[in-house]
């Protein structure tokens, strides 16, 4: 659900600013989450109830997680708006469109706006 979650954001939020690198992306996730998808088409197939409980088990997670994002919407956007994203009407950096960075620059390359102090001498 985590591979998922990735690549939804990286559609839906490619501006945002990364703090790490996915190795592998997009080949690794995908693979992975390909090779789950087919160990549970086979459990499935052949461990029936075990499957049944298995889906059901994530189907409330689901459900839980989905009634926690609701009742907590407003911490969940002051959260995100304390954290500074890129604009994604602005091209930054050299980036060719969008705003968007690579991962390595959102990684690598201090913003202006991080307040880092520079000594001389």
């Amino acid at each position: 659900m985590v591979l998922l979650a990735l690549f939804r954001l990286r559609v839906t939020r490619s501006w945002v600013k990364r703090p790490f690198v996915v190795p592998g992306y997009p080949v690794l996730p995908a693979i992975t989450v390909t090779l789950y998808a087919a160990l549970f088409v086979i459990i499935a197939v052949q461990q029936t109830d075990l499957a049944i409980g298995g889906a059901f088990l994530i189907a409330l997670l689901a459900l839980i997680g989905r009634m926690w994002t609701l009742k907590n919407s407003d911490v969940i956007e002051r959260v995100a708006a304390s954290h500074p994203a890129v604009d994604p009407e602005t091209p930054e950096r050299g980036s060719s469109g969008g705003g968007q960075l690579s991962d390595r620059q959102a990684f690598d390359e201090p913003n202006a706006d991080d307040n880092v102090e520079h000594k001389e001498g």
